[in-house]
């Protein structure tokens, strides 16, 4: 495995976690296993950071984001042990980085959490597999005028009208080009349409609901903002 790459913010909040005192991080590690797996980090770290004291969100959220690439290396030649000292090794090295006993700590830490693989692991897994696209939605809104229509005077009065609906839709592309968008233009045959489709697509998820459900397979849910 070559030298790990962590983010700097990634390497804040681990050696953060690294220096939490037994009790606040007891209450961390309960919290993590306790709560239900979701389909998107922001999700799980939402319902972690709810079992704990308020004023720990931001770091809650920043360890977890910090901590769900690393169920990502593992692998068969990859193990939680080796991976931790990895970790630990990569923060040692920088100038201003944990200290030796701190990074024993961390080293533990990490291990004991990478253990918790039916909550926080499943969530990692679930980010991977439900974001391999090219392109995901971000949101939409429906843009409704109404054109006038002339005849060959344009300082006449319109003789009709015609309303127009334009969806717009907003996605997620990669990293490096991020948000953008796309429009469409629609009639009201469309909006019928294109609530028809809607529909269908809710009535297949329940259905897939009901059988996931008779084999006690659990469907992984983000929650609404």
């Amino acid at each position: 495995m070559s030298a790990l790459n962590i983010p700097q913010p990634h390497r804040e909040a681990l050696s953060k976690l690294a220096k939490l005192d037994d009790s606040d991080y007891n209450q961390f590690v309960e919290a993590l296993a306790s709560t239900q797996a979701a389909i998107s980090m922001r999700a799980y770290a939402n319902r972690v950071a709810a079992k704990l004291p308020e004023d720990q969100n931001e770091l809650i959220t920043n360890i977890i984001r910090a901590l769900i690439p690393l169920f990502w290396l593992l692998d068969e030649t990859v193990t939680k042990d080796k991976l931790a000292t990895d970790v630990a090794r990569s923060l040692s090295r920088e100038a201003s980085g944990i200290s030796e006993e701190d990074s024993k700590s961390l080293i533990d830490r990490l291990v004991s959490i990478l253990q918790i693989e039916e909550t926080l692991g499943t969530t990692a897994k679930a980010t991977l597999v439900y974001t391999d696209h090219q392109h995901t939605y971000s949101q939409s809104s429906i843009l409704t005028d109404i054109r006038p229509i002339f005849m060959t005077d344009p300082t006449k009065q319109p003789v009709a009208s015609a309303i127009v609906h334009t969806l717009k839709i907003k996605f997620h592309q990669d990293e490096e080009k991020g948000h953008r968008e796309f429009f469409v233009a629609m009639d009201a045959a469309d909006l019928i349409e294109l609530e028809r489709v809607v529909v269908r697509a809710k009535q297949k998820a329940e259905s897939i609901g009901v059988m996931m459900e008779l084999n006690h397979i659990p469907i992984l849910t983000a929650d609404k903002d």
